[in-house]
């Protein structure tokens, strides 16, 4: 019996060889996309990198609170950021533009 069905398949060697392929091809496209789903899962649970805890933001304006800064701008940020580094309380100290989740806002309607 086995004999038989081997001597049909290889008398239709271009027809099995189609289905072949195809089932190839639909097991790598399906692996394929269950590794991309098990890596955007583990991507999503992973942790973000940085401890959000113990971080402050504390905001400097110009003098007098509103309008630009003068000239002295980068001397200015410069002497407070040393002076931020050198309390031995404070691990880092940075300058940002925009600080992290400084555009969320909870929008009530």
């Amino acid at each position: 019996m086995i004999r038989h069905v081997l001597k049909l398949v290889w008398n239709r060697k271009r027809t099995s060889f189609l289905l072949v392929l195809e089932m190839a091809i639909s097991f790598f496209v399906l692996f394929g996309l269950a590794a991309l789903g098990i890596f955007s899962w583990d991507a999503y649970r992973r942790p973000l990198g940085f401890d959000w805890t113990n971080v402050w933001n504390v905001h400097i304006g110009p003098p007098g609170g509103e309008g630009e800064w003068g000239p002295d701008k980068g001397e200015s940020v410069r002497q407070l950021l040393i002076a931020a580094r050198s309390v031995p309380e404070v691990a880092q100290a940075a300058l940002v533009s925009a600080h992290p989740f400084s555009d969320s806002h909870d929008i009530a309607t």
